[in-house]
């Protein structure tokens, strides 16, 4: 990777021209995968907590309460999602090694590793 900089400071350019290796590339899609699940986690979250309130005003209508069990149906589903995601980068950092199949044991979604 060329560096580059300015007063001698040292500064790698390599990666801004798209040069970043496939450890890089392949921990940057991890990243963005667990901010992803973290973001829908949040979405679904928030949407269950304001119906949850309403429900407890006495304001949810029977179309409310089969939203209620979707949210909560997809909240699972986020959480397993970024636990997955989470495992997969950690697994990433700590072996510098990406384990795919790490988090598929514990969901019953692939073959034990």
């Amino acid at each position: 990777m060329a560096l580059g900089g300015v007063r001698g400071i040292a500064v790698p350019v390599g990666e801004a021209r798209g040069e970043a290796s496939p450890r890089q590339r392949l921990r940057r899609k991890l990243a963005n995968e667990l901010l992803a699940a973290a973001a829908q986690h949040a979405i679904v979250t928030d949407e269950l907590q304001e119906l949850e309130r309403r429900r407890r005003g006495g304001e949810l209508s029977n179309r409310d309460l089969l939203r209620v069990q979707e949210l909560r149906r997809r909240k699972l589903m986020a959480r397993l999602r970024h636990d997955r995601a989470h495992r997969r980068l950690v697994g990433l950092l700590a072996t510098g090694v990406a384990v795919e199949g790490l988090s598929r044991a514990s969901y019953g979604d692939g073959p034990a590793v």
